[in-house]
């Protein structure tokens, strides 16, 4: 969808209420996780708006839910998944927000994602950090939804209500100096040096499985691990909390025509994700060494699944690594 140019307004005229239109445009509530998009290059950012983060803090560790993102508006924000970067956020401002520890949660108390390097490492906790560094972030966080709202709200400039501008989501202007994602982001991620890193996961070269961990930082205190989102590149997102126990499977039937093999294994666990590798040699090479059969890992479903490969040797061997 092409956006109008928006026009730019200084950050401190920009008080916004927070009144729900009629006619349902994007809305935010402060302490609510939010889901950024943005890819290189790319003409449109999506924002989406997950409702209060204590939906995702408290979960039952172990547990793995459907992220519920707008099928609609990120096809229309990208043209595929290759590349795209996606980050998770959200803060306590001024208003009252229960902890799980029996107190309020003070303000300035932070949830953002960590990028993982490998998908079985969970990442190092943030560093602990003052209430003044954790003040900085927050005020990004709610200037930049002010923004959000305030662009939703402008017909002149948004998308009109409907798949691209809704409660949950908006579509944004790539690179814009006051509403876009990336800006509030910054050029490496971590909202332009105000916080300890980036902390955003890229789908890099068309990797299929993206993982972030979520860290809650309460001010003075040692970040704690909640647990972790996974982004595909088919536009599915899941989030498990804590760590995920994941059984390892095999490939239980193999049926071979000319040079074509279809393979079935399972149960696979929502939330995981699954590598099909093979070899035609089974002496001296292990497991972990074999190669992978298919461009892209695969995500589990919590169903059995079924995937093709193509060999041209007499025998073959295959498998699948769970992560």
């Amino acid at each position: 969808m092409k956006l109008q140019k928006p026009f730019s307004i200084a950050l401190a005229a920009l008080a916004v209420s927070a009144t729900v239109s009629s006619a349902q445009t994007f809305q935010y509530a402060t302490s609510d996780l939010l889901v950024g998009f943005q890819q290189a290059g790319g003409a449109a950012e999506a924002l989406v708006d997950l409702g209060p983060i204590t939906t995702y803090s408290t979960q039952p560790a172990g547990t793995t839910v459907t992220v519920p993102l707008p099928a609609t508006l990120l096809g229309d924000a990208f043209t595929g998944f290759n590349n795209v970067r996606f980050s998770a956020f959200a803060d306590v401002n001024l208003n009252v927000l229960a902890s799980p520890y029996g107190t309020n949660y003070p303000p300035a108390t932070l949830w953002t994602t960590k990028p993982r390097i490998g998908l079985g490492t969970v990442t190092a906790p943030w560093p602990l950090s003052s209430v003044s560094k954790q003040g900085f972030v927050r005020s990004d966080i709610e200037g930049f939804t002010v923004n959000a709202v305030r662009f939703a709200n402008t017909p002149a400039i948004a998308p009109p209500a409907g798949p691209d501008n809704n409660a949950t989501g908006i579509l944004l202007p790539a690179g814009d100096p006051v509403y876009s994602y990336s800006t509030f982001a910054g050029p490496v991620g971590d909202i332009n040096g105000h916080w300890w890193g980036n902390i955003e996961r890229s789908l890099v070269n068309s990797s299929p499985v993206g993982r972030a961990d979520l860290y809650e930082s309460v001010p003075n205190y040692a970040s704690k691990y909640l647990g972790y989102f996974q982004f595909y590149t088919n536009g599915v997102m899941t989030y498990t909390s804590g760590t995920l126990t994941i059984p390892q499977t095999t490939v239980s039937n193999i049926v071979r025509s000319v040079n074509t093999s279809t393979l079935t294994y399972g149960p696979t666990v929502l939330g995981a994700a699954y590598t099909l590798v093979s070899t035609n040699n089974l002496t001296g090479n292990p497991l972990s060494t074999w190669p992978a059969i298919l461009s892209s890992a695969q995500p589990g479903t919590g169903s059995g699944e079924t995937s093709k490969a193509t060999a041209t040797d007499a025998a073959r061997f295959y498998n699948v690594l769970a992560q």
